[in-house]
């Protein structure tokens, strides 16, 4: 089994779930192709251009996560093909479609599209509830506010670098690999027990913190601003070993090395980050999916 790293585009804020008053947007044509087996390669975010939307990699799953802008643990009833049934997306975006990135809590045109593409040819019908959830509040771990070795303030406004790179008609592209042990700017990234966040919004962190718990978690700490951090921690159930390794030693997943002895992740955010997750109920926004088909035909 090969593990996936996964290149992090966290889409911040309050869930909201609005209502369609006016016609839908979408894609002048998609095309939806089904692939075969899972995948054997790094899986990522789409970046979309101003002429096209495109995924090599995509689920329903995650359709739905980037385009309502949920978590999983958000998304009720969702059939198993859904979750691991792979497809591959090339969408054509109508000319004059603003590209913008969102502000956190809004919705860009192409998350709309991203949705008429689920209710028109996955047949994607759903609701919002409220349910209870075991959920944490995240708080400073020190009375004294003094962070954890691995979490720094970060001065790098990255909205603005993007906005000058599209001014000076650049748009921007992915940055290249980092060199080991550091991190790309205005980046995330996450793999098995790993987490690199460079100059991102502290609430990024809250938002891949509740993917993590696969639960709600309620910022407390105060932090506002951008920054950066690392986090590394073992989890609960650790990957395959390679034939012949050490049955105790670390495991080299991608760029990313699991420590089968090290920290909890409640334990590492504390002594890692300063922070502390304390456990609680809450009262949480869930897409209920009431039906959902295999895509029609290109």
């Amino acid at each position: 089994m090969k593990a996936f790293i996964v290149t992090l585009v966290v889409l911040t804020g309050a869930v909201t779930f609005h209502a369609q008053t006016s016609p839908p947007l979408s894609f002048e044509v998609a095309s939806i192709k089904p692939l075969d087996g899972p995948p054997m390669g790094p899986i990522s975010m789409p970046r979309p251009s101003p002429e096209r939307f495109t995924l090599s990699l995509a689920t329903v799953q995650s359709l739905i996560g980037s385009s309502y802008q949920v978590q999983v643990w958000q998304v009720i009833g969702l059939p198993d093909w859904a979750k691991m049934s792979f497809f591959s997306i090339n969408a054509k975006i109508p000319a004059g479609t603003p590209m913008t990135p969102p502000k956190p809590g809004e919705v860009s045109p192409v998350m709309l599209m991203v949705r008429s593409l689920l209710a028109e040819r996955f047949q994607l019908k759903a609701h919002t509830e409220k349910r209870e959830m075991q959920g944490y509040r995240l708080v400073l771990a020190r009375s004294d506010g003094k962070l954890g070795p691995n979490l720094k303030p970060s001065g790098v406004d990255c909205a603005a670098m993007y906005a000058k790179l599209r001014e000076a008609g650049q748009p921007p592209a992915p940055p290249p690999p980092p060199k080991p042990g550091e991190s790309r700017p205005c980046s995330a990234m996450s793999g098995i027990g790993n987490m690199i966040v460079s100059d991102q919004p502290f609430a990024m962190f809250v938002a891949v913190l509740q993917g993590q718990l696969r639960g709600p978690v309620v910022d407390k700490t105060g932090l506002k601003g951008n920054y950066s951090f690392s986090l590394s921690w073992t989890p609960e159930q650790l990957p395959p070993r390679l034939p012949g390794s050490p049955a105790d030693g670390p495991i080299r997943m991608g760029p990313f090395t699991i420590d089968p002895n090290g920290p909890s992740l409640v334990t590492a955010i504390q002594e890692q980050l300063g922070l502390k997750l304390e456990s609680t109920k809450e009262q949480v926004d869930v897409l209920v999916v009431d039906s959902v088909s295999q895509p029609t035909p290109d």
